[in-house]
């Protein structure tokens, strides 16, 4: 356990099980964003591409390459089929995916297990921390100064109608839960580089 002066304690990892079950999950849920994306009708990887820029960016992020290797996955699962291809214009023909019976049923599922009780949220802040005496103290200071510039820039951002329009019921919740756990990062970071200084 690292404690830092004053009311700080960190403690760190149990195992590094808990490292391969985050990556494990952020396969996951881009899986689960791709085949939910799917449950709404047939795509090629560009037309997915287009989606996931939009409003499920700032829910999974998910880059071109990724995508499409995430798309790879899940046919080679059973979870996607290929349904054709569409040509528009003079541009080259794009395969098109459909999700199957079996990816219907693996996305309800993967979905629902993103609710585990057991689930322990983690934050990238927490491992630099763990480590900060290894960490040159004015470095340390700017990242924790910056990172909550960035964010308070974000939340101001976010509360002006920048960031995501809550046009939709689940928007709105997600909307309400990012703020929250923003504002609340912003006033940890404050009582840390209080702590620093």
């Amino acid at each position: 356990m690292v404690t830092f002066p004053g009311r700080f304690s960190i403690l760190p990892p149990q195992s590094t099980d808990s490292l391969v079950r985050i990556i494990n999950m952020d396969l996951d849920m881009r899986a689960i964003a791709l085949l939910g994306l799917l449950m709404d009708g047939p795509q090629h990887g560009y037309g997915l591409r287009k989606l996931m820029d939009g409003v499920l960016s700032r829910i999974v992020p998910i880059k071109g390459g990724t995508l499409y290797y995430t798309l790879k996955s899940l046919h080679k699962e059973g979870l996607v089929a290929p349904m054709g291809e569409e040509r528009s214009g003079r541009r080259p023909s794009r395969l098109l995916y459909h999700i199957t019976p079996k990816g219907e049923k693996a996305f309800r599922q993967r979905a629902l297990r993103l609710f585990q009780p057991e689930f322990r949220p983690y934050f990238p802040m927490h491992l630099p921390l763990y480590f900060h005496q290894h960490i040159p103290k004015k470095d340390l200071e700017r990242a924790v100064r910056a990172r909550k510039e960035g964010l308070t820039k974000y939340l101001d951002r976010f509360r002006r109608g920048g960031v995501v329009k809550e046009t939709s019921r689940p928007l709105s919740w997600l909307g309400s839960h990012a703020k929250k756990i923003v504002g609340t990062t912003i006033r940890w970071l404050s009582e840390v580089e209080e702590d620093l200084s």
